[in-house]
């Protein structure tokens, strides 16, 4: 193998030299002497270190040896050869990799058969050298300490890179929960990120969820090579058959559980099993905060609707109307939002609280006296000003729960925007303050459109139903005058999306052909 290794090497030898089809050490050879490429090589017929053999890449001059550097930068260690008379370009080379940061791991070893006044130790420290050797070598065997100690480096600094890199990306995970609404979300999140903690590829992987003994996928990444039913076969008993594929639970409760189940290219090493507990860990963590956000949401949303349908319990000519305003407004603002209609005003932050907001848009009406709410035919003039007044009672209402709230509950600021102006128009002759176009804000002008459609097309104590293409012409006409044209635009466009799911779910409104 290596004629002249010396006992002292026996062990290295035996501990890391055999056959192996993992991925190999990449290695570059600079030299001018095409003996000194094969002279080189043949010093490690055989080698393998960590299992790992050796693939050469040849260089014959410093212009070709960058720009292999330009293009290629998976290299565990260089051989440059300091030739006669290129000591400062050999150097600048090495300043321009290094400045470039194109591969801190790298090792180099510098190799010259004269110094011409070159300091070693300044030379080392400068430009990160791993080691500075005189040519020829003075014993294959030193050759090989210095070849096995530079790889043992490399692969010692790419498992720290990668384990910062792995650990920042859990850090990152884990501030990316603030922006997630929903536990199916952060767990696709979850899967989006493994491949980035483990800096390995990633053929499959899955997130599933167990209810009363019955799995369902949620999120997914990549192509399983496993059939599904082994996959869920692996996630009930929590351990896979092929030691390659990883099983993650999450959450296991009474009633729920989260599992993920991975498959890597190829098996995981210490290293990364430790990132991927850690970042699992985390996840875990987590995804039971956003099960119990989620359950206290359901229950604070259930809470504010009953509160805003007081109101419909006196009317019931109202029927479900705050319930679809709620679906509506959210559904709308997220469009918006997608196709980037006012990305100053609409923002996920928005997007998170209108849908609740848009829930209290007519609390104030709970002030408004029987017979002017009850009132079936036309309103006098005091009358009607009597019920505009439910805009301000509503802001007041809610600037009130405000005050009394020791949290900064973000729907209810925008409940009481829409509660205030959604009855104001583009055009600026709406009510309480008579504001115009952008003035008004976007949370009020979205809520205006749906509300005003809703009423149109169902019943009322003073009106019957209108037909879904006369309302929609009344959306279209007031455009640019009762309504925000940008947002009418976008409403008459996707209106079917939750007003076709509600056709369904609400038998009061009767299905209406679209005439777009």
């Amino acid at each position: 193998m290596l004629d002249n290794v010396d006992l002292t090497l026996d062990n290295i030898i035996e501990n890391y030299i055999y056959d192996s089809e993992q991925a190999r050490w990449r290695v570059m050879i600079m030299d001018e002497d095409p003996h000194a490429h094969s002279d080189t090589k043949s010093m490690f017929n055989g080698f393998s270190f960590m299992g790992r053999g050796i693939t050469w890449v040849d260089a014959y001059s410093l212009l070709e040896t960058q720009k292999i550097l330009e293009r290629d930068h998976e290299f565990a260690l260089l051989f440059l050869n300091i030739s006669h008379n290129s000591e400062k370009e050999t150097l600048s080379l090495i300043a321009w990799f290094r400045g470039n940061d194109i591969n801190k791991c790298t090792r180099i070893i510098l190799r010259t058969n004269h110094m011409n006044g070159l300091s070693s130790q300044k030379i080392i420290l400068k430009y990160d050298i791993h080691d500075f050797r005189a040519t020829p070598e003075p014993s294959e065997s030193r050759l090989f300490t210095t070849t096995v100690a530079a790889l043992r480096a490399y692969d010692d600094i790419r498992n720290l890179e990668r384990t910062l890199h792995g650990l920042e990306s859990i850090i990152k995970s884990s501030s990316a929960v603030f922006s997630m609404s929903s536990i199916d979300e952060y767990a696709a999140d979850v899967l989006k990120k493994i491949g980035s903690v483990l800096r390995v590829n990633v053929s499959g992987v899955i997130c599933a969820r167990e209810r009363d003994g019955e799995w369902e996928i949620i999120a997914r990444q990549g192509e399983l090579t496993a059939c599904v039913e082994r996959v869920f076969e692996a996630l009930s008993s929590e351990k896979s058959e092929d030691p390659r594929c990883v099983v993650k639970t999450f959450i296991h409760s009474a009633d729920m559980r989260y599992a993920m189940y991975l498959e890597p290219e190829r098996q995981l090493t210490d290293v990364q099993v430790k990132l991927l507990n850690m970042f699992c860990n985390n996840a875990s963590v987590i995804m039971s905060n956003i099960t119990l956000y989620e359950s206290l949401s359901r229950s604070h949303k259930a809470t504010v609707m009953s509160l805003a349908q007081v109101t419909e319990f006196r009317d019931k000519s109202t029927g479900m109307h705050t319930s679809r305003i709620s679906n509506a407004v959210e559904t709308l603002a997220k469009e918006l939002f997608e196709r980037g209609i006012y990305p100053d005003e609409i923002d996920e932050k928005l997007i998170s609280a209108i849908g609740m907001a848009a829930i209290l848009h007519d609390v104030g009406k709970i002030a408004v006296p029987d017979h002017v709410l009850f009132k079936p035919g036309p309103l006098t003039s005091d009358e009607l000003e009597i019920i505009r007044k439910h805009s301000s009672t509503g802001a007041e209402l809610l600037q009130s729960t405000i005050d009394r709230s020791k949290e900064n509950v973000e729907y209810l600021e925008i409940g009481k925007q829409i509660a205030l102006y959604h009855h104001e128009r583009w055009d600026g002759k709406g009510y309480p303050k008579g504001l115009k176009g952008r003035e008004i804000p976007v949370a009020a002008r979205i809520t205006a459109i749906v509300d005003v459609f809703d009423a149109l097309v169902h019943k009322r104590c003073y009106k019957e139903a209108m037909p879904f293409e006369e309302a929609l012409d009344i959306i279209k006409n007031g455009r640019e005058t009762s309504f925000d044209p940008q947002i009418a635009d976008i409403f008459l466009d996707i209106y079917d999306k939750f007003y076709t799911r509600q056709n369904r779910e609400n038998k009061e409104m009767k299905p209406a052909r679209s005439h777009f």
